[in-house]
């Protein structure tokens, strides 16, 4: 896209005069700051919320395949395993487990650090 000169410059002239060099340019700023560090602070409190969620879920998958697990040596099962069978399973129940650990768990703890180093930054005072 291109834009013509003749249509840019003025609109450019008046927000530099007004916002940069204007000599209302320190009241300008200081009417955004608070409200764009509240808007900042909501919108970091609204995303932590949201990872939570998916923390919560790879809580009931892991709390999931530990009871699978543990089911492995209930001599109550209604069709009992194999040794071939169990070790098998438990195989396949710990890669899950530490799939679901690695992966997911560490991608959400990494956003919410993230986050959290983000909010520390925006909300320390200079």
């Amino acid at each position: 896209m291109i834009v013509r000169q003749d249509r840019i410059l003025p609109v450019l002239s008046d927000f530099f005069n007004s916002r940069l060099f204007g000599p209302d340019r320190a009241e300008l700023l200081a009417a955004q700051i608070p409200a764009n560090a509240a808007e900042q602070a909501r919108h970091n409190a609204s995303e932590e919320n949201a990872l939570h969620g998916p923390l919560r879920r790879i809580d009931a998958s892991q709390d999931g395949l530990i009871k699978d697990l543990e089911a492995l040596h209930d001599p109550a099962r209604a069709t009992p395993l194999t040794p071939a069978a169990k070790d098998a399973m438990r195989d396949r129940i710990q890669h899950r487990f530490a799939q679901l650990q690695a992966n997911k768990r560490g991608t959400v703890q990494k956003d919410l650090a993230r986050l959290a180093r983000h909010t520390a930054a925006t909300t320390t005072p200079p």
